[in-house]
């Protein structure tokens, strides 16, 4: 038997570790920043101030787009050509798509803009795909002209701390609808910039927004047609005189977005809340019971793979039109004071105080989908049909006199300036060129987004203020938005880092109950992170600046260059990048008919919807 080992054990465990003497390989250093390593709910993550600067680099987009736009990553949205034939050399069976659609479509001022865009291949898409959406106005009006710009920093101190250019504003006939245009670009021909507000001659709000908040009280619509004259009409005959077969059918009525008096049928009252009842004073609301005679009304075929209201409504097949129906709508809207408060002083903004300003208001109602109909009785004898809507999350506009003059707010960090690409001495960069068929190319223009307008003069040029020309991008570095991905390319073996990526719901830090709006029910599809200062930026990305190159409008280079060893690092990841795109087209070939979500959705941006048109487009598309 071995002998027994004495009570102290093995006398090396009591020994120090070797020194490691090996020098040929550092510790790897960690973020400078504070990233715990815990990342449960509520934990914060604080990057240091290299790292912020960084990250805000409009350098990188620039540099990925140029390189985007040399490298042909990109290709533009097509069509089946309706004329192809087959035995036609010269015919083509693929077309650029073009898309014909009106910006505030309904109302007395709305204005033909056509919809062109382009493809990117990306990775962690649905459809291995982001799509710039290029919005261009057909001939518009003048929406009045600037007289003057209040940018001197010392004289409007406070604007400048709240971020805000005011302008003032000549009339026109359409400056009406500036009214409508909160979060519109708006450019000179030269000088462009996003509108955050719009003041009457008495630098009073001429535009509140409010909302159905109350899930108890949303929007309704009810429309009364003739029994006999829906009888009549060739789609109920198709159907064998199924008078329920316009049911999921769309009712469209355009008066609704055409400015109404305000009368006895909205009541003015101080809010005490949503439907909670917890005494909220922070809101006053409206509550709406408009009935209307004699108006037209049509019941169209959702026969197009895009919503109606991204199209020209009149392109849509008309299943019935009258020009005698009768409507109530019926809601409850809410305003936010915090809103408008700021613009009446030492004024407490009350119900009654707003009353006694606006004159008109307006509904957002899009096409709605037919949820009943009933058959009433009339007096007369005759019987009547009433089509109800499915109830839904609403918006009520009301409107104050402009006046003599309007004053616009723009946000300062959104103006950018479009010129012709000269040199310093205002020579032409470059040579004449021409087209295919002989014809002479446009000559390039240079947008510069670093445009201070504290320090420089903006809005100088003599046209009148028109809707800009507009690129709007899927992807979540322009829009702040992810948009639902189910059908990612990570095979059934992988395990999901974040199921939220591929299904997107609300977080804690999202926009509060009235600003989100109507994104709640699209909870699962979409989750925005966009905030207010944000949606009124100039948003860009790699891929609006590759198609701005593509136009022959070149994005000058930002002055807001990042650190020595990012930008070190960024050329070694865009090397790879690069080279991996021929791998990601062969994907985003595979893939692009998944879903339409992500055009859709950047055709609603360039229509500036806000919450309640964006939810609505969403629920009502066809994927």
């Amino acid at each position: 038997m071995p002998r027994k080992q004495n009570g102290f054990g093995n006398a090396s465990s009591l020994a120090f570790n070797k020194v490691n003497k090996n020098v040929g390989r550092s510790k790897v250093r960690g973020a400078a920043g504070d990233y715990p390593s815990d990342r449960r709910f509520g934990s914060t993550v604080k990057r240091s101030v290299i790292e912020s600067y960084d990250l805000d680099s409009t350098w990188i987009r620039w540099r990925k787009g140029l390189e985007f736009y040399y490298q042909a990553a990109w290709n533009r949205l097509q069509r089946l050509n309706p004329n192809y034939n087959p035995y036609d050399d010269t015919s083509k069976k693929f077309v650029d798509l073009e898309i014909n659609s009106k910006l505030y479509q309904g109302t007395a001022g709305e204005i033909d803009v056509k919809f062109d865009g382009y493809r990117f291949a990306a990775k962690g898409s649905d459809t291995s795909n982001h799509y710039v959406i290029k919005r261009t106005p057909i001939n518009p009006v003048s929406l009045g002209q600037v007289s003057s710009v209040l940018n001197d920093p010392l004289v409007s101190a406070d604007n400048k701390e709240r971020k805000e250019i005011w302008a003032r504003v000549t009339p026109t006939a359409q400056t009406f609808m500036l009214r409508n245009m909160v979060g519109e670009r708006l450019t000179d021909g030269s000088t462009e910039a996003s509108v955050v507000n719009v003041l009457t001659q008495t630098e009073r709000p001429s535009l509140f927004v409010g909302k159905t908040l109350d899930r108890a009280n949303l929007t309704t619509v009810k429309m009364t047609v003739s029994k006999s004259s829906l009888l009549a009409s060739s789609h109920v005959i198709k159907n064998g005189g199924d008078l329920n077969s316009i049911i999921g059918e769309l009712g469209y009525v355009k008066e609704f977005y055409i400015e109404q008096p305000i009368n006895s049928n909205y009541v003015f009252e101080d809010a005490e809340g949503y439907s909670d009842a917890t005494g909220n004073i922070d809101y006053f609301c409206v509550n709406v019971e408009l009935n209307k005679t004699s108006v037209d009304f049509q019941i169209l075929d959702q026969d197009q793979e895009f919503p109606a209201s991204l199209l020209d409504v009149t392109s849509l097949t008309p299943l019935y039109s009258t020009a005698s129906a009768d409507f109530s709508i019926k809601g409850k809207y809410f305003y936010d004071k915090a809103k408008y408060q700021r613009f009446y002083g030492k004024k407490y903004l009350t119900a009654s105080v707003v009353n006694s300003e606006v004159t008109t208001a307006s509904f957002v109602v899009l096409p709605f989908e037919i949820q009943s109909i009933k058959e009433i009785s009339t007096p007369a004898g005759t019987t009547n049909v009433e089509i109800t809507s499915v109830p839904f999350t609403g918006e009520c506009k009301l409107y104050s006199p402009i006046g003599s003059q309007a004053t616009l707010i723009f946000a300062d960090n959104s103006f950018t300036k479009t010129e012709l690409d000269t040199d310093i001495d205002g020579n032409y960069y470059h040579a004449d060129e021409r087209g295919t068929d002989g014809s002479p190319l446009a000559q390039w223009t240079r947008i510069d987004t670093d445009v201070d307008p504290w320090q420089q003069n903006v809005f100088t040029a003599s046209q009148g203020l028109t809707p800009a020309v507009m690129y709007s991008c899927s992807c979540p570095a322009h829009s702040h938005v992810q948009i639902r991905m189910p059908q990612s390319t990570d095979s059934d073996d992988t395990r999901k880092v974040n199921r939220q990526k591929q299904y997107p719901l609300p977080t804690a830090q999202g926009n509060n109950r009235f600003n989100e709006g109507a994104l709640t029910q699209v909870s699962g599809m979409l989750q925005s992170w966009a905030t207010e200062s944000y949606k009124t930026s100039y948003k860009q990305c790699k891929h609006s600046i590759a198609a701005r190159f593509i136009e022959r409008n070149k994005t000058k280079e930002p002055n807001s260059y990042p650190s020595i060893s990012s930008r070190i690092r960024f050329e070694e990841k865009l090397e790879n990048e690069i080279r991996d795109i021929p791998e990601e087209f062969r994907m985003s070939y595979e893939r692009s008919g998944i879903s339409t979500l992500e055009i859709i959705f950047s055709m609603a941006e360039a229509l500036n919807m806000d919450d309640a048109e964006l939810a609505y487009v969403i629920l009502n598309s066809k994927f």
